[in-house]
């Protein structure tokens, strides 16, 4: 199963979203992380795929935009994630 995970531009809020992907990498399934350019670093450094989708500006865009290319069985995201 693909997963895409919408994170935040906020670290406390991106940490809480780790657990969620390890355990669903760790079930096999093929997860990424989608954030800001300005926040891809951090993303990475969890250990988990990143996903830039520019500037605050087109976010929103840029996530639709991916999530047909890439065709996930399911996005996680908050109100606040975009």
């Amino acid at each position: 199963m693909r997963v895409l995970l919408a994170a935040p531009p906020s670290p406390a809020r991106l940490h809480n979203l780790v657990p969620l992907a390890w355990a669903l990498r760790t079930a096999g399934h093929d997860v990424k992380i989608a954030g800001q350019a300005s926040f891809v670093g951090e993303i990475l450094r969890t250990g988990c795929v990143a996903v830039d989708l520019g500037t605050a500006d087109t976010e929103a865009a840029a996530l639709a935009e991916f999530a047909e290319l890439w065709r996930p069985d399911g996005v996680v995201s908050g109100a606040q994630a975009l």
